[in-house]
């Protein structure tokens, strides 16, 4: 596996990884939490926070199409339904 580096700030107008946008972020949050403030469950807390907007922009990439959708996501059409279920998007979709 290559080594990722979370201070990509050589070239700002290179198109980052979603995998650099995620460190920026993370290597953001921690810089900006306060030390004396105690941080538990960030692994539930990052999935928490990113699925929501994962289907949605998936779902708005697909046009609407849950099928479409759950293929790019690597989801069955089920499973998708079901999450969209629990944050309520589905079936406003």
């Amino acid at each position: 596996m290559a080594k990722h580096d979370p201070n990509i700030n050589a070239n700002p107008t290179a198109a980052l990884t979603l995998r650099d946008h995620i460190s920026r972020m993370m290597t953001t949050f921690y810089q900006t939490t306060e030390r004396h403030i105690k941080i538990e469950g960030m692994y539930d807390l990052v999935m928490s926070e990113v699925e929501q907007p994962l289907l949605e922009a998936t779902m708005l990439h697909a046009d609407g199409n849950m099928a479409h959708a759950a293929s790019i996501l690597g989801l069955s059409r089920d499973a998708l339904r079901k999450k969209l279920q629990r944050i309520g998007m589905y079936p406003q979709i």
